[in-house]
């Protein structure tokens, strides 16, 4: 199957792959300029990006611009978490790792959506603006993380978690985007920093969530399909721990 990808999922690529370029920049400068210092690499991505963001500001409409200046945005996020990962200390190596898979996230979000789905493409389809809730909890993660950091450094360390988170997020995606390449025109619209609080309540946040849906959903399907639901009750569990729907009582 041939994939045809629309012009602003080209558009947000190019962004992608030259905010990702930084990566290369950081590299370069120890292959052939022999800097060695991190933080003379670091000044020269940055000062990338910044070039990068004006000629994206002068080359492209209003437009395109979002969708422009957000890809280049997730692409150097993505390249700073690797540099993470390789150079900085044992304890936020996992930050590397977060900033690497939530870059990778977001910008498949879009991406797949022009794939899949390109007449609802949007620069929301990146998601970074997902909800008031979402920028909550993410901001709450990033202040537990190095607050842990700072008392508790060792809690950062244990390679098994960062491997573990990985693989769970990985999994994770993986499934979203083959359901979002499933449903095709049909489809619209964080472990590995081992941050125990967040997961605590990220878990009651996620069963809240489910458990109030499911609770809608069952009802409207109940009133659809009637009594043949309720026997597709009594044979299917929801899967979900503790959540049961909404029950008709005899």
């Amino acid at each position: 199957m041939t994939i045809m990808l629309c012009y602003e999922g080209r558009l947000s690529l190019y962004c992608f792959l030259g905010g990702m370029a930084s990566l290369l920049l950081f590299y370069g400068a120890e292959a052939f300029l022999h800097e060695e210092s991190i933080w003379t690499k670091v000044a020269l991505s940055v000062g990338y990006y910044i070039s990068l963001n004006v000629i994206i500001r002068i080359r492209y409409n209003p437009r395109d611009y979002q969708i422009a200046v957000r890809a280049a945005f997730l692409g150097t996020v993505l390249s700073a978490g690797i540099v993470v990962f390789l150079y900085a200390q044992d304890q936020y190596k996992s930050f590397g790792i977060y900033a690497t898979l939530m870059a990778l996230f977001h910008y498949t979000e879009y991406l797949g959506i022009a794939i899949c789905n390109p007449k609802t493409l949007s620069p929301d389809s990146f998601i970074l603006n997902h909800s008031i809730h979402y920028a909550l909890a993410a901001a709450a993660s990033w202040i537990e993380y190095f607050v842990e950091v700072h008392y508790f450094p060792v809690m950062k360390t244990y390679k098994s978690v960062w491997i573990a988170g990985m693989l769970l997020c990985l999994a994770g995606e993986s499934l979203r985007k083959v359901a979002m390449i499933t449903a095709s025109k049909n489809f619209s619209h964080i472990i590995t920093m081992a941050n125990p609080v967040c997961f605590v309540i990220y878990a009651i946040a996620s069963w809240k969530f489910f458990h109030d849906r499911i609770l809608m959903e069952e009802i409207t399907l109940l009133n659809f399909f009637g009594e043949e639901y309720i026997q597709y009750q009594e044979r299917v569990p929801s899967g979900l721990p503790y959540i049961s729907g909404f029950r008709v009582e005899p």
